[in-house]
């Protein structure tokens, strides 16, 4: 993969926002904004999946408006779509055979005529396995590049980061938590009233921004779990440490602001992320809110995967007829008449 010296800081800015920053919608288009500048593509957009950041789904680009209103009553019939989420890999407009038959589809002239583009990339985003949405680049006019290997590639890596940026803040917010920063010493920044309160319980007042140095039974095994943490930032579990409260109890994720191998970006001494959360379990990033049998919401978890319907009856120990049928359920429960678009709803 070769990145052109003169989108190094665009590289550079990428890297810090998808992991120095708090997720916002804002945030989220500059990220894949400077990707299409990286790229140099005119037209970008991100499409997250209902129920991922909220119960509608988000669509965040800069064609415009009479474009989008096109494309959302076509959505049904975008192939790449299709495509991108039975095969849970990258798609290219231009990798696609029978060009002239596509060409003919009432997708491809409607959209064609109020936005010409050579080539179009749809790539995936990812959580617990799971798609969850994607981004798409094109460049503008119907005579211009078609992308490249190299480009594909780095759309790749590029990509891997907004991911990181997405799944990190989902997979330890999500239940009711405060996230603060603390130091490599193990001092609590900017710590809030609530925030200091709730740590004033657990420690007590006189440690409550210096969590570890006193002799109760929560500083010690903070303290106990702060240093395994630093020793190897990268076993997040080593980190996790479960406090009492009275009869409550929480627990304290420690998390590096980076990726190991992007180390070099970023100071020795950048502060940490933490998040205090109450001790509840949740793992399903997916809502329920079409009422789904917890069966149903296996197999719809193996349709988030790109399984097969004879893989997710392999996986779960029961017959493909049977997953057909679950599936017909889930349509009729959702509205929708295929796995893309249950997908997307869902």
């Amino acid at each position: 993969m070769f990145i052109n010296n003169k989108s190094i800081p665009d590289v550079n800015r990428l890297i810090q926002i998808c992991y120095s920053t708090e997720y916002d919608e804002s945030t989220l288009a500059e990220a894949v904004r400077i990707i299409s500048k990286i790229l140099k593509c005119d037209y970008y957009a991100i499409h997250l999946f209902q129920g991922y950041k909220s119960p509608v789904p988000l669509f965040l680009s800069n064609l415009t408006d009479s474009f989008l209103e096109l494309y959302i009553h076509l959505l049904d019939q975008d192939y790449l779509l299709s495509s991108l989420v039975n095969l849970q890999k990258p798609i290219v407009l231009r990798q696609f055979p029978n060009q002239k038959q596509l060409e003919s589809l009432e997708f491809s002239q409607v959209l064609q005529k109020e936005r010409p583009i050579s080539d179009a990339v749809y790539f995936p985003l990812f959580a617990n396995k799971q798609i969850m949405g994607y981004i798409s680049l094109a460049p503008e006019g119907l005579k211009n590049r078609h992308f490249s290997a190299n480009e594909i590639n780095l759309f790749g890596f590029l990509v891997h980061h907004i991911n990181n940026y997405l799944r990190s803040y989902k997979s330890i917010t999500e239940n009711k938590s405060m996230k603060f920063s603390i130091t490599q010493k193990g001092e609590i920044l900017d710590a809030d009233p609530e925030l200091r309160s709730e740590l004033s319980r657990l420690f007590g007042e006189k440690y409550a921004l210096t969590p570890g140095q006193g002799l109760s039974k929560n500083n010690y095994q903070f303290s106990d779990s702060f240093k395994r943490f630093l020793q190897n930032p990268y076993n997040f579990r080593s980190s996790d440490v479960l406090l009492s409260m009275g009869l409550e109890s929480r627990k304290i994720f420690i998390r590096p602001r980076f990726p190991d191998d992007l180390r070099s970006f970023f100071s020795d001494d950048t502060p940490l992320d933490a998040y205090l959360i109450e001790n509840k379990h949740h793992e399903n990033i997916n809502e329920n809110k079409f009422n789904f049998t917890p069966r149903e919401m296996e197999v719809l978890n193996g349709v988030k995967m790109g399984l097969s319907n004879a893989q997710i009856a392999d996986q779960l120990h029961i017959e493909v007829s049977t997953v057909k049928q679950h599936l017909w359920n889930m349509f009729n429960k959702s509205g929708v008449d295929n796995r893309t678009q249950l997908v997307v709803c869902c």
